[in-house]
């Protein structure tokens, strides 16, 4: 009889809550980190489809889908873009892509080292959610790099969007102008609520 050796700490994966928080960092190895894509890439469609699905439209802005999944790519692709993992990620993607018979990514998706985000809403969602639009992922993906660009911690993001403005965000991502949003006109209450 083969005896089971006991699973080592650091050789555990990734978790994600049916909440969508992402629960310990991803792994610096690249066996261990495979795993945890390969993990994040089966059950984040479903825990994200299914708090879209379940939504009341009446959560602060905090607790809304949208911005649960943007804090979860956020924690992700800042792990990615510190760990210099983004060509591994893409490499995992079009994998899985071809395995599974996905949707390919776009050919003019963004480098993988520029924006890291981009390609976690893919990892987590893949083509075929329908949890957010195509626009909204490259929009957004843009918004948390200049976040990124920034060193906003994970839980201060939606404040950090929402007080600026996710357009004039784009604004200053295109210009790449990082620290354009210290002296930006805040976004008054009343649009803040639109969003």
């Amino acid at each position: 009889m083969v005896q089971q050796s006991r699973i080592n700490r650091r050789d555990e994966i990734i978790e994600l809550t049916q909440d969508g928080e992402v629960l310990r960092s991803l792994s610096p190895t690249k066996r261990m980190l495979r795993k945890d894509l390969e993990y994040l890439a089966e059950c984040g469609l479903w825990v994200f489809d299914d708090l879209f699905k379940q939504s009341k439209c009446d959560e602060v802005p905090f607790s809304k889908p949208a911005n649960v999944l943007r804090r979860a790519v956020y924690t992700l692709g800042t792990q990615i873009a510190d760990g210099k993992n983004g060509s591994r990620l893409v490499e995992f993607l079009r994998e899985n892509s071809e395995k599974h018979g996905f949707s390919q990514i776009n050919i003019t998706a963004p480098d993988p080292d520029e924006n890291p985000f981009f390609w976690c809403y893919h990892l987590l969602l893949r083509e075929e959610s329908l949890a957010i639009t195509r626009d909204q992922r490259s929009k957004s993906s843009r918004q948390l790099v200049y976040a990124y660009k920034n060193k906003i911690p994970p839980d201060l993001l939606i404040g950090f969007i929402l007080q600026i403005g996710g357009d004039p965000i784009l604004d200053l991502y295109d210009k790449r102008d990082w620290d354009g949003w210290r002296v930006a006109k805040r976004v008054s209450k009343k649009k803040r609520e639109k969003e």
